[in-house]
């Protein structure tokens, strides 16, 4: 059986990374190119970090 493979692309938002990972049960995702090369790969840590990143500079900001 052939899953429909799952992944996002360098101009995708985390926000849609997180909803990708979440539907299908996925600690991580490759990042794709133009022509499907893997050029990284994307998981909950780094998801992570960049929401800390972006509320912890939101709440410097008050």
């Amino acid at each position: 059986m052939m899953l429909t493979p799952v992944f996002v692309r360098p101009n995708d938002t985390i926000v849609q990374a997180f909803r990708q990972m979440h539907k299908y049960g996925l600690r991580g995702l490759p990042i794709v190119d133009t022509g499907m090369p893997v050029i990284g790969y994307l998981d909950w840590f780094e998801i992570i970090a960049t929401w800390l990143k972006a509320n912890w500079d939101k709440a410097g900001e008050q």
